[in-house]
């Protein structure tokens, strides 16, 4: 079972790149320990779609492969 769920903020962040120390973080955890809500990837997919840079964004899911979610 993961240790850790990240919310949208966080998830967010990783799929933009935008926050060092999270990128930091989260590369000190296993994959496995890590997962996502079905909320917050609906929130996420949601905002992929309304994006004006969704043809940009590409396949958000790259950064997720290999997280749960719950």
């Amino acid at each position: 079972m993961p240790s850790y769920m990240l919310d949208t903020d966080i998830a967010s962040y990783v799929m933009n790149r935008s926050s060092m120390r999270v990128l930091q973080t989260l590369q000190m955890i296993a994959v496995g320990d890590a997962c996502i809500s079905a909320i917050t990837r609906s929130e996420l997919e949601y905002g992929v779609e309304v994006s004006p840079r969704h043809k940009k964004i590409g396949d958000p899911w790259r950064y997720f492969y290999g997280i749960s979610q719950y």
